[in-house]
């Protein structure tokens, strides 16, 4: 993927327009951020993340969001790396240290098409709610108990 930090010297370097065209052109997944200046001409139609007034952490959350939202976008067609996207969403959710971690991680196990969840990373899934307690004793906003949320979502993407 190619992360681009739009500045107000990016389109006067040489090199700039060549990296992000070349990733177009092969289908590499590009997420440019406003760090300043909008994107223009050939990537111009791909919405910026707006770096703004965003923290390190929200930015990344950002950014993370919109690489699986690419990777998932297009049924067969989709991404070559959706799998690995996928796997990667599970294992950071997996992996949590905080409860606003899971709070804000949760909402990424959403976005995995059904078709690309395996047995296996449903059991990381299972494995994790029950012994990292930033998981097990963590609570959505609006009070849903996350294990009992994990649960809900698994019944709804196990394959059969």
């Amino acid at each position: 993927m190619l992360l681009a930090y739009v500045t107000k010297e990016f389109h006067a370097s040489r090199w700039t327009d060549q990296e992000v065209g070349w990733a177009l052109g092969r289908g590499v997944p590009l997420v440019p951020i406003n760090a300043g200046s909008q994107p223009y001409g050939f990537f111009g139609a791909i919405q910026a993340v707006q770096r703004g007034q965003l923290t390190a952490w929200q930015l990344s959350m950002t950014v993370f969001r919109a690489i699986a939202v690419g990777s998932f976008r297009g049924g067969a067609a989709r991404k070559p790396q959706a799998p690995d996207v996928a796997r990667a969403v599970v294992r950071a959710f997996c992996n949590c240290g905080s409860y606003d971690t899971t709070r804000d991680r949760f909402p990424l196990l959403g976005l995995i098409p059904r078709d690309l969840w395996t047995h296996k990373m449903i059991a990381e899934l299972e494995q994790a709610t029950a012994d990292n307690s930033q998981i097990s004793d963590a609570f959505l906003v609006g009070g849903t108990a996350v294990p009992q949320a994990v649960r809900d979502l698994i019944a709804q993407v196990r394959p059969t």
